[in-house]
């Protein structure tokens, strides 16, 4: 399908045939009916039906497209603008393709060449002259999480092109990512691989602006036993990549066998049951020591769902907070018993609240810090010091602005958030099984940078 900026195409109706005019490099399209310059105009709208929320249909030159619409119906009169940030265009328009439903997924190029050492060609000089090789840098991992069985395969990939003004070349230059899944996938779901795999190697990298050049739909062809192209995928990105070098992230080659309890936790991840917060990354290469009240809330927020996953974190029981505790509990109890008339939900909903009566999060936090002192201390490449004081002043901090009230931030707050950024990556690393000899090392030159 050659490159043209413009795609018109149809999307089949019961009622009327509704025309499509797609300009690509806007993600715009113009929706219009048979009526929509005929003199006997009735105004009349017209329902179209949606799968998953996105409206099939055809381009004129035969091509299947799917059009993200994010509702269950569509409405058009005469004429209607959509933007919308993602359509899907088959890759065949001999044989008849059905987009809701895919077995794989394949991501292309993008921040992914930042994360993968490309490989798979070796040159060797002969008496013959220059031979190149084919060297199969392939990484395969079995992934299991609550939802999904997903064969993950890494590697990079070969090109070669011809033309008369530049000749004959050869090159190494994408990696390319692919998930093959033990069930078919909706349309709809690739939402959701699509976010995880960005969360990933966003966490990777330390950077929001990540992404891709191309992303490819497989379905499975049981005949010859392998993944065959269906469609291309076209999602709209607002930023500009990130530019950090390979050196300075977490490379797919540094995590090795922890990437499938990696791929686990961003995976198994649901609301109001997390198992990450990183909401903290810069937005792009230019922010990497800017400080905001709303990175310093993430980064906060970042560590008490790591308290909830630390372990050999040693913080000193309170007794007379314990003694409170039992107090109430039996001050409820008591109430409960003498007078009926509450509903069981009530007392569930105070003994809930009771059960997270602990000591303050600074004390935690004060205590996570100390389990990582000597990454802490690598991290912190300023001068000021960052000590108990320091943390219970960033947590007043976090909580003042989180309440409403007015705060300047200083320096000294904006260096402790920073490493603490950091300590959310060092107690995350351990979980996913990196050990503590190298989450010193990338303290040094992969972490917060």
């Amino acid at each position: 399908m050659k490159d043209y900026d413009l795609i018109t195409g149809i999307i089949p109706s019961e009622e009327n045939t509704i025309f499509f005019v797609l300009k690509k490099s806007e993600h715009l399209f113009c929706f219009t009916t048979n009526e929509a310059h005929s003199l006997r105009n009735t105004n009349k709208s017209i329902e179209l039906q949606t799968k998953d929320g996105f409206l099939i249909g055809k381009t004129h030159n035969n091509y299947q497209i799917a059009i993200y619409v994010g509702s269950k119906t569509f409405l058009v009169s005469n004429s209607k603008y959509l933007r919308t940030s993602t359509y899907v265009i088959s890759k065949s328009n001999v044989n008849e393709t059905s987009l809701e439903k895919f077995d794989g997924i394949k991501f292309v190029g993008g921040t992914l060449n930042r994360l993968f050492y490309r490989n798979s060609m070796r040159s060797e000089y002969t008496e013959n002259g220059l031979q190149v090789k084919a060297h199969d840098d392939r990484k395969n991992y079995d992934i299991k999480t609550k939802d999904f069985n997903i064969k993950l395969s890494i590697y990079s990939a070969i090109s070669e092109k011809n033309s008369i003004e530049n000749g004959n070349a050869i090159s190494n230059t994408d990696v390319q990512l692919v998930l093959k899944f033990e069930k078919k996938q909706s349309l709809y779901q690739l939402f959701y691989h699509y976010n995880r795999i960005r969360d990933i190697i966003a966490f990777m990298t330390f950077r929001y602006n990540v992404g891709f050049s191309d992303i490819k739909l497989f379905n499975y062809n049981e005949e010859f036993n392998f993944l065959e192209e269906m469609a291309s995928v076209y999602i709209e990105s607002e930023f500009e990549l990130t530019k950090k070098r390979y050196f300075q992230n977490i490379c797919f080659e540094d995590l090795d066998t922890a990437i499938p309890e990696l791929f686990k936790i961003f995976y198994d991840s649901e609301d109001r049951k997390m198992s990450y917060s990183l909401g903290f990354y810069p937005k792009n290469d230019n922010e990497i020591n800017y400080m905001t009240d709303s990175k310093i809330r993430e980064i906060c927020s970042g560590i008490e769902c790591e308290l909830n996953f630390a372990e050999g974190i040693e913080v000193e029981e309170n007794e007379l907070l314990n003694k409170l505790v039992r107090q109430v509990k039996n001050t409820v109890k008591k109430f409960r018993k003498d007078n009926p008339g509450l509903e069981d939900s009530v007392y569930s909903f105070v003994f809930g609240n009771i059960k997270f009566w602990t000591l303050p999060a600074a004390e935690k936090i004060c205590a996570l810090f100390h389990k990582y002192d000597e990454e802490m201390s690598i991290l912190n490449q300023s001068e000021i010091v960052i000590d108990d004081d320091a943390i219970k002043e960033f947590v007043k901090y976090r909580n003042d602005i989180t309440h409403g009230s007015h705060r300047v931030l200083d320096v000294k707050i904006a260096i402790t958030a920073q490493c603490l950024g950091g300590l959310v990556y060092c107690c995350f690393l351990e979980r996913i099984g990196i050990k503590r000899t190298k989450v010193l090392e990338w303290c040094k030159n992969k972490i917060l940078r």
